[in-house]
């Protein structure tokens, strides 16, 4: 049913699609959702290999191994005005972020897709997608949290959700002595030799267990030492049966989290992961075992499963209570509130009820842009961005002229910017964005919106516009002489977003290894806070001048005098900042001593050890002094 009036046209941009994938299994669930909310849904998936023959072909193909998604299906990425493009892979981000007849861009992020390349030109293309001003949607709050950090993108998550016709408990099955490792050797970032060596450990300590490899068709590259059995890919139903046999769930997650780990908690199987930054932020407190990157490590944590029964019920209750909540229903609902964002914290004129293919037939509304067009609103939030025009450019239209679009404070009189596009870039019959630096203070102040030619003999285009008044306190003009009616544009305001999960959090997630003598009940299944905690040191600009002190020094220490007692002091500083905690004293003795030894090394041959002491003695005292003495030359004043 229908949750709101604001229904969108929404283009679904996609890789090519194969049998099992995870990626796809969440879009096009969502999808699906999204097509039962009332929104219009189109997929563009790329076929390079020639796989389907039609279009048709390929949308029996998807609802035949993923979801029927009652969405439109393409086997091209030539996209269609829409309301909004959603950018699904590092490769398709390209060709949405070139297409002009749309609203809003978002790009629908389900891993750090960068590590899914060497360094190379791969990765930083994919790293570069990134910057191109996409609002994301992220699969989890760790991606939202490094896609802020690292890119300042602006970013929301869902979380992971699990199909629950598919994946629940059955009282009436009972677990076996069996591990199921969801083991892909073709995907480096899954880490199966680790888990295989990790499993060869619990073999030799455990014979009689059962260890069952599923999620991949590829062969190992060398032949695993244990006795096994491999699934491959499996539909569904299977994994659900295999995870309800299993005392324990086994999965590498090197980047984002899979889908399968909430899939395991939801059908009553334990899961062992990576102790990872990656893996801190979206699994809740004893509903997880994390363990170190070592075999032995992965080892004792599957043991310890299938050893402790208590410790195994209690993870699995925790797990089960979170994945209660976590359904494709509420995730859909909180992607469509995102979507709809702009729609709802922005002003919307009333000419957004209309469709698209309606605007033909408005000719009367159609306002020349060969003349200067300007449209009065009242903003209704703070940090007014964006406006969004629709526009018409008439096929054959050779114009070279520029637009110009001007956002003025009506109340102060006052041009707030000013943006020029080339008449040749406005695509026919859609909407084009006009941004601006956001206007802290603009809910409920008036302000103006500006399109005029920059060539005097104008520019052909159009700007459509309705022949009623929009609401209250708007005023259409056109070429100075104000008329009846409303402009069709929308402006967007930026909105604050929720922080990340808190470092406590997070170190909360980290296992705790039970003291000699502790009583089983008495051991905490999450603690260790603390071990971690500089990790939110190096944040804002308190990174970049780190960075710069901390290559100063480097350069430094390879010249004949050393390092600067100047630079070194700088560095210090730098390092110690307040958020830092335990970390301070740890760096600022390693980074020193690293700096020093090679500077040491370079100068072993000039003056021998002793020589090299004295002066690294000198510079040391003259580093902690309080009254900030000089080196000249290699002698303290």
């Amino acid at each position: 049913m229908p949750t709101t009036d604001h229904l969108l046209d929404i283009a679904w941009v996609i890789p090519q699609v194969f049998k099992g994938s995870g990626g796809h299994t969440n879009i096009f669930r969502h999808i699906a959702y999204l097509s039962e909310f009332g929104h219009r849904n189109t997929i563009y998936c790329d076929d390079y290999s020639g796989e389907f023959r039609s279009d048709r072909e390929l949308q029996n193909y998807i609802q035949e191994h993923f979801v029927d998604t009652k969405a439109r299906v393409f086997r091209h990425w030539k996209l269609q005005p829409c309301d909004v493009a959603l950018a699904t892979h590092w490769s398709t981000a390209y060709p949405v972020r070139e297409f002009p007849q749309c609203s809003r861009k978002f790009y629908f992020v389900q891993d750090y897709e960068p590590l899914f390349h060497p360094i190379s030109y791969e990765y930083l293309r994919a790293e570069n997608t990134y910057r191109f001003g996409f609002s994301c949607i992220t699969l989890g709050r760790w991606l939202t949290h490094l896609l802020r950090e690292r890119y300042s993108a602006d970013c929301e998550y869902f979380d992971f959700a699990v199909d629950s016709t598919a994946y629940f408990v059955r009282p009436d099955v009972t677990p076996k002595r069996r591990i199921a490792f969801y083991g892909q050797p073709d995907k480096p970032r899954r880490c199966f030799d680790l888990g295989i060596q990790a499993l060869e450990i619990v073999h030799r300590l455990h014979p009689d267990v059962e260890i069952v490899l599923f999620g991949s068709n590829a062969k190992p590259a060398s032949p695993v030492s244990f006795p096994c059995v491999n699934f491959g890919v499996i539909s569904p139903r299977e994994c659900a049966d295999l995870y309800r046999s299993s005392k324990v769930g086994f999965i590498l997650s090197a980047s984002n989290p899979s889908l399968i780990p909430v899939e395991m908690m939801a059908c009553g199987c334990p899961v062992v992961d990576l102790d990872r930054e990656n893996n801190w932020f979206d699994y809740e407190p004893g509903t997880v075992s994390l363990a170190d990157a070592t075999p032995e490590a992965f080892a004792q944590a599957i043991i310890r499963l299938l050893e402790d029964d208590d410790a195994r019920e209690a993870q699995v209750q925790g797990a089960l209570q979170m994945v209660s909540q976590r359904t494709f229903e509420r995730s859909a609902r909180k992607i469509e509130a995102l979507l709809l964002k702009g729609w709802i914290t922005g002003h919307v004129s009333a000419a957004e009820d209309l469709r698209l293919d309606e605007f033909q037939s408005l000719s009367e509304a159609e306002a020349s842009l060969d003349a200067e067009c300007a449209q009065t609103f009242v903003a209704t939030q703070d940090n007014l961005c964006e406006a969004h025009v629709f526009l018409a450019n008439p096929p054959g239209n050779d114009s070279q002229a520029s637009i110009a679009c001007e956002l003025w404070d009506a109340q102060e009189e006052q041009v707030v910017a000013t943006l020029r596009t080339p008449a040749s870039e406005v695509g026919n019959w859609g909407w084009h964005a006009f941004r601006v630096p956001a206007q802290p203070a603009s809910k409920g102040r008036t302000y103006r919106l500006v399109l005029r030619p920059e060539d005097k003999n104008g520019s052909n285009l159009k700007a459509l516009y309705t022949e009623k008044p929009a609401y209250a306190g708007g005023e259409l003009f056109l070429d100075g002489k104000l008329v009846s009616g409303a402009l069709k544009f929308k402006t967007y305001c930026a909105v604050q977003t929720s922080s990340p999960i808190s470092h406590a959090q997070r170190s909360s997630l980290r296992p705790n290894t039970l003291a000699p003598g502790q009583a089983a009940a008495e051991k905490p299944v999450y603690g260790r806070a603390g071990v971690v905690g500089g990790t939110t040191a190096f944040a804002d600009k308190t990174f970049l001048r780190i960075v710069s002190k901390l290559k100063d020094l480097k350069a430094q220490a390879s010249s004949h005098r050393g390092p600067s007692p100047y630079t070194l002091r700088e560095t210090v500083s730098a390092l110690a900042y307040p958020k830092a905690g335990v970390f301070v004293g740890m760096a600022r003795f390693l980074i020193l001593m690293q700096h020093y030894l090679v500077w040491a090394q370079v100068h072993l041959r000039k003056g021998g050890l002793k020589a090299v002491s004295q002066r690294a003695r000198r510079r040391l005292r003259l580093l902690f002094r309080s009254d900030g003495g000089e080196m000249s030359r290699g002698r303290s004043r």
